[in-house]
């Protein structure tokens, strides 16, 4: 058996130290080691977590996730993502199906083009909007206490003192003639002001009105009901372009009478989150004859 003699100086007394080592059991030992940290990173990041696997779920779970960050694709390329594991919604193949995937430290069931999906998504007392977003965006604070607003007196100090800044003489005196620009230029754009020049009759300047003041007056119910091309430009514009995900809690806290969530025939579980893919439905070639048009 072939060894190695290595001499060290021992430093408290000064004697030589001499350490066998037996080359050939390096091998064995590199090949324990490669046998050790393939399991372990299997186990830290190929594994599934046991949240992805609940006993008796139909719901398939997706494993490409990492130790405490969880599916990246979902964040990086998230419409790419929901489309490698949903498949083209404008393709004629393309079902609703549902698949659970970890973000960070939180479970979550993403849905796709199923009607009864998207129907219980959006109307289920039990799955709460505003907690859903604080934990998977982290962009809302979870609490809003008294320290952090700002005091009232404090708040109205900062707008006078800037409000004096904004109407001291020196400032108006150069803002003066732009002001005035800006009045004559929106009285000439009315065109029976002119007819108003030596008269008092206030009819000369309400009847009949120009097309900018008779749209001024339209209500908003008008805006929304009485224009139905628009309307209809405004909504294909959100559908093409929206394509993200929405999301939902579920709570647990649903008012007597109300189910809870089910998913497949399958109940959420409580502190869930779910997610819908809205492009499965806005690109869904199954309700639109061309979706991207």
């Amino acid at each position: 058996m072939e060894t190695l003699t290595r001499t060290f100086s021992n430093i408290s007394d000064g004697m030589p130290v001499s350490v066998i080592t037996d080359v050939s059991s390096w091998p064995m030992l590199t090949a324990l080691l490669t046998v050790v940290a393939t399991l372990a990173f299997y186990q830290l990041v190929l594994a599934p977590p046991s949240s992805l696997r609940p006993k008796g779920s139909r719901i398939k779970p997706i494993f490409s996730s990492f130790p405490f960050l969880g599916s990246v694709g979902f964040y990086s390329d998230r419409v790419g993502f929901l489309r490698k594991h949903f498949g083209d919604p404008e393709s004629s193949s393309f079902h609703g199906d549902a698949r659970r995937i970890t973000v960070r430290d939180a479970t979550v069931v993403l849905l796709a083009g199923n009607k009864d999906d998207a129907k219980m998504f959006y109307y289920s007392r039990a799955l709460k909007f505003t907690q859903a977003y604080m934990k998977l965006l982290s962009g809302i604070p979870s609490e809003i206490t008294t320290a952090a607003i700002m005091n009232q007196d404090k708040a109205d100090q900062m707008f006078n003192e800037n409000l004096k800044q904004a109407i001291r003489g020196e400032r108006l005196a150069k803002l003066a003639p732009l002001l005035c620009e800006d009045t004559v230029r929106a009285l000439d754009a009315v065109p029976d002001w002119k007819k108003g020049k030596g008269s008092m009759d206030p009819k000369a300047f309400t009847f009949p009105k120009s097309r900018v003041e008779q749209l001024q007056a339209l209500s908003l119910a008008e805006w929304e009901n009485g224009f139905p091309t628009i309307e209809a430009a405004l909504k294909e514009t959100i559908r093409l372009n929206a394509d993200g995900t929405q999301f939902r809690l579920n709570a647990g806290d649903a008012t007597a009478g109300t189910s809870a969530p089910k998913v497949q025939g399958e109940e959420v579980h409580k502190g869930e989150f779910l997610g819908y893919c809205v492009g499965s439905t806005h690109f869904n070639s199954k309700i639109y004859s061309d979706p991207q048009r």
